[in-house]
């Protein structure tokens, strides 16, 4: 699932505000399909971002449940 949440600074609390199916996308027709961000997730991401001003860190690609993040 693309989960899209809202992190705090550490990154070591979030807030789930909701998952979306993961799109699939490969670089030709001969490579194996790999999850990206669905187009609604980006969406959502890019409209609370405008709306609120929080800083967007993008998509950050596939990590493990209750993996946490921390600001370098």
């Amino acid at each position: 699932m693309n989960r899209l949440e809202l992190l705090t600074v550490s990154g070591e609390e979030s807030l789930l505000v909701t998952a979306f199916t993961p799109a699939n996308a490969a670089r030709s027709f001969w490579d194996i399909p790999s999850e990206v961000e669905s187009p609604d997730a980006t969406r959502l991401r890019k409209e609370i971002t405008e709306a609120t001003g929080l800083r967007d860190g993008g998509f950050l690609g596939i990590r493990l449940a209750g993996a946490q993040l921390r600001s370098s």
